[in-house]
């Protein structure tokens, strides 16, 4: 239900997904350090390694300039949904 709100398009409010190469805890707590459980959620788990997370285009953004400053591998997804 979460996910499928966060991926419903929304013109007024963008959204946008980014796969990143950490585990789940690792990423998770990149979400709540930020702030950011309101706006982005995993959407898709490709590996113990490897996820796609899925919200807000701002909040993805945020999430993304977080996670390749302390060296992650990260790619933001070329999408039109996922917002929230």
């Amino acid at each position: 239900m979460i996910r499928s709100k966060l991926l419903a398009a929304d013109p007024a409010n963008p959204g946008g997904m980014v796969a990143i190469a950490a585990p789940e805890e690792r990423v998770s707590r990149y979400i709540e350090t930020l702030g950011l459980e309101e706006l982005v959620a995993i959407a898709v788990y490709n590996g113990s390694d490897s996820l796609v997370v899925s919200g807000q285009l701002k909040a993805v953004d945020k999430l993304l300039v977080a996670v390749k400053r302390d060296g992650l591998r990260a790619t933001k997804l070329n999408v039109d949904q996922g917002s929230t």
